[in-house]
């Protein structure tokens, strides 16, 4: 086991060594709007603000709870494909990362740099569907690092390849089609997300940012100042300049030394206090900036604190995590699998369990619907309310009051038919009583 996971990181290494710059027949891809296709992770400072880290981290984690899942559909049918080689590489993506850790870090690439480059590691072909063709065998998923990523194309236009520069002038070319990339605001440049350089689009909330750095710096001169000077000793005598000092050291060891808050003073001494108003930021002006702040990022405070209710629960489950989840489920069904696997149904959907953003009574209402119709199964009833699973609970069961679609008319006919037999036999019994 040690030996094959030696291998799954080694083949991702042996592709940064022998994969060397390599521009021979390649150009730089061309855009419709004259950009650079280039992409830079020169991260701006807005990572720095803690508004902006409890933002994202609080997006990771949420993200951290979903579950990528091989799905067919076909004919209207869907089925999830559990023991489909993809679906079963999820469970161990890579030597150094679990699952979730994997999904944190493509949240934290992805809000900080825009972009997020995932490379699939595969290894030989193999045949998965019992027919003629062979497909890649997936072993794990790097979420990769690079300082700079340079688009290319072949003479004709029609082959884009990707050039990455990591931080140790180390070089990696590959197919753009075995890239996994996910992208946030995509649309000023045609290859990657963020400004049209390239580059993360923050500079709207770095004015933000520093309205907010401004008013915190308000808040501690506020502070510092409210007790820099709280009175005034006057000694109505002659003093030398070493009598003051000593003079002045005993007045504040009184204070020091004053547990009932009342200081004696001889007829010699006399104290002036210093009053002040020290104006500080007003708590309305600092929500208002860091609500601006999250709005950036569809995240409510209720969701930091966790006081969230259920409704702010779908609120950001439907603008914040829903996108996420649709934008990584086409990324990795691109790439995954083949056109012809796509059209056969095949693709990857990232699966956030909506249950958590219910109340209670909404979820007995939920369970109840789909134990009428045989739609789930007595451990799942029990995980939606936070039990453990129990012996013999994976069966399902369903109300006999429902009647399968196909059969409903065969059904309603046979009824029909037993109702004029029963009227036939009364009617006969009837004139046999009058006869």
């Amino acid at each position: 086991m040690a030996e094959k996971k030696r291998g799954i990181f080694t083949r991702f290494k042996e592709l940064l060594s022998k994969n060397k710059s390599n521009k021979n027949g390649y150009k730089l891809a061309y855009t419709q709007n004259g950009t650079m296709p280039y992409f830079s992770s020169n991260v701006t400072n807005t990572s720095q603000s803690d508004t902006v880290q409890q933002a994202i981290s609080a997006i990771a984690s949420e993200f951290k709870k979903v579950l990528p899942k091989h799905i067919r559909e076909r004919n209207g049918f869907i089925e999830y494909v559990s023991n489909s080689p993809i679906q079963k590489s999820f469970n161990y993506v890579n030597p150094n990362m679990t699952l979730s850790d994997f999904l944190e870090m493509c949240i934290w690439k992805l809000f900080t740099e825009f972009n997020c480059y995932i490379y699939p590691v595969y290894d030989g072909l193999e045949n998965e569907d019992n027919s003629n063709r062979l497909y890649r065998k997936y072993t794990a998923y790097y979420p990769l690092h690079p300082r700079a990523v340079t688009y290319l194309e072949n003479e004709k236009g029609d082959i884009l390849r990707v050039q990455f520069e990591f931080a140790e002038g180390e070089m990696l070319d590959l197919p753009y089609a075995d890239l996994i990339h996910i992208r946030l605001k995509y649309g000023m440049n045609e290859f990657v997300g963020g400004d049209k350089y390239g580059r993360p689009d923050n500079e709207a909330l770095v004015k933000t940012l520093e309205i907010n750095h401004k008013l915190l710096e308000g808040v501690s001169k506020g502070a510092d100042a409210s007790h820099i000077v709280n009175g005034i000793v006057k000694y109505n005598t002659m003093l030398s300049d070493g009598t003051v000092e000593t003079a002045i050291q005993n007045f504040n060891e009184k204070l020091m030394k004053s547990e009932s808050g009342i200081l004696g003073l001889d007829m010699k001494t006399e104290f002036t206090p210093m009053t002040r108003e020290v104006k500080l930021v007003d708590k309305d002006t600092l929500d208002f900036i860091d609500k601006k702040i999250l709005r950036n990022y569809g995240v409510s405070q209720e969701i930091l604190d966790g006081t969230a209710t259920a409704e702010a629960k779908r609120a950001f489950l439907e603008t914040t995590l829903e996108p996420l989840l649709i934008s990584f489920g086409q990324a990795f069904t691109k790439v995954l699998f083949s056109r012809q696997q796509i059209n056969g149904g095949n693709k990857i959907e990232f699966y956030y369990n909506r249950m958590e953003t219910m109340t209670n009574s909404e979820k007995i209402e939920q369970a109840n619907l789909l134990r009428e119709i045989g739609g789930t199964t007595i451990n799942e009833i029990r995980q939606l309310f936070g039990y453990p699973p129990i012996e013999g609970g994976n069966r399902s069961m369903q109300s006999l009051n429902y009647v399968d679609t196909e059969i409903a008319n065969d059904y309603q006919l046979s009824n029909a038919g037993s109702e004029t037999v029963k009227q036939t036999e009364t009617k006969e019994a009837a004139d046999e009583d009058n006869n």
